[in-house]
């Protein structure tokens, strides 16, 4: 079963002994007023949870301007993408009928966090493969056997593309899209009228498009890509629309595992709502979640986001000194590709652990992630690429 759980940040043993690149958290930490409300919070540990986390909701309708009967909230992110997935393709899900699914697929947008995958094959749907590439940064996607689609354009395949070869029925009975804004790996900022555009057309033809934005707090001018506020102006208009974003990474929280989505349709979102677990999520994860939804956007995320676009400019610089490709990615992580194959047992060495992604799919041994961290852990990491780029 510990394939399961092969995702950044875990690690056997110890994980303090180890600067840790491979889990893209914020650099700094849980906020401190997030720490106290969650420490405070387990006070009231010998009560039950609200288990319909209606002052979460409020807040969060308060903070995304959306209708509170159109967010849900879950474990984490992960959760909410499993609940996607039955609300889909499980018994009378909205894109299964009956429940039958064998003529229904599933697209996702590669490369791209495994647990997509994971949840579709769960519910039986059949997947698709989208590679996201263009003339500059063609990776080697090796199929191993699953379905990959290709379109017509040499040079470039994009959404664009993909919303050209769905307008044109070039993909068959297509019923949930999967895609992540920035992307994971590879940290792609796509621009909002590109998504615009794929949720219209997939709106025409009955497809659910689940955007991932977990990481999209990381962007400085996030609202000017996010979904979130044209679907709270405009709720109608995508209701074929998830967006799924989480507190794991922008507030370093990932142990205490709270999420959320918001959608066009209420009904949709209603219906995923109810597949959760009663008291789903624990009163510190709800005490925390409050209290960053309170922090302002000039004491926490934008400087937040300064420091890592400072960073990561920074690192990719180096990194491409040393010989390395370098993803020009807008999120906290580099992607990067290189002749070093072995570079994440190299790095363990020196006890410190960075993202193999070989393991996700198309991608391929020398493939490699490195979340950004503080000025000086990152000097750290760049001068231990160094030696091993050196010995190589």
């Amino acid at each position: 079963m510990k394939d399961m759980y092969m995702h950044g940040g875990y690690i056997e043993g110890d994980i303090g002994e180890f600067l840790d690149f491979s889990a893209n958290i914020a650099p700094f930490g849980m906020p401190a007023g997030v720490r106290e409300a969650a420490e405070k919070a387990i006070a009231e540990a010998e009560r039950y949870p609200d288990p319909f986390c209606k002052e979460l909701i409020r807040a969060l309708s308060e903070k995304t301007g959306l209708c509170p009967d159109n967010i849900a909230v879950g474990n984490g992110a992960c959760d909410l993408i499993y609940r996607t997935v039955q609300a889909c393709f499980g018994a009378g899900g909205a894109v299964s009928g009956s429940g039958c699914i064998t003529d229904r697929k599933a697209l996702i947008a590669e490369p791209a966090f495994s647990e997509y995958e994971r949840a579709l094959s769960l519910y039986g749907a059949v997947v698709l493969h989208y590679p996201l590439w263009d003339g500059a940064n063609r990776l080697s996607f090796e199929g191993g056997g699953k379905e990959i689609l290709w379109g017509s354009n040499p040079d470039r395949q994009g959404l664009y593309e993909l919303s050209e070869m769905i307008e044109n029925d070039r993909i068959g009975n297509i019923g949930l899209i999967f895609i992540a804004n920035p992307s994971n790996p590879e940290g792609r900022l796509f621009e909002r009228k590109e998504l615009v555009g794929l949720a219209k057309v997939c709106g025409k033809k009955g497809i659910i498009l689940a955007v991932d934005e977990c990481f999209m707090g990381f962007v400085s001018d996030n609202m000017h890509h996010s979904l979130l506020p044209l679907i709270a102006e405009e709720p109608e208009s995508f209701e074929n629309v998830l967006v799924t974003d989480a507190f794991t990474k922008l507030y370093a929280m990932p142990g205490l595992r709270l999420g959320y989505l918001g959608g066009g349709s209420a009904a949709l979102v209603k219906r995923i709502d109810s597949l959760r677990q009663p008291w789903l999520i624990s009163t510190p994860a709800l005490k925390a979640g409050l209290a960053a939804l309170e922090l302002t956007e000039e004491e926490y995320r934008l400087p937040l986001a300064d420091h890592i676009n400072k960073q990561r400019r920074i690192m990719k610089e180096a990194l491409e000194d040393l010989g390395f490709e370098v993803a020009d990615g807008q999120a906290n992580y580099l992607f990067f590709t290189g002749a070093i194959k072995n570079l994440k047992e190299r790095l363990l060495e020196k006890r410190i652990l960075i993202r193999d992604c070989s393991d996700y799919f198309g991608l391929s041994k020398g493939c490699y992630r490195a979340a950004v961290l503080s000025e000086e852990k990152n000097r750290r990491l760049l001068e231990a690429v160094s030696e091993a780029v050196k010995g190589y």
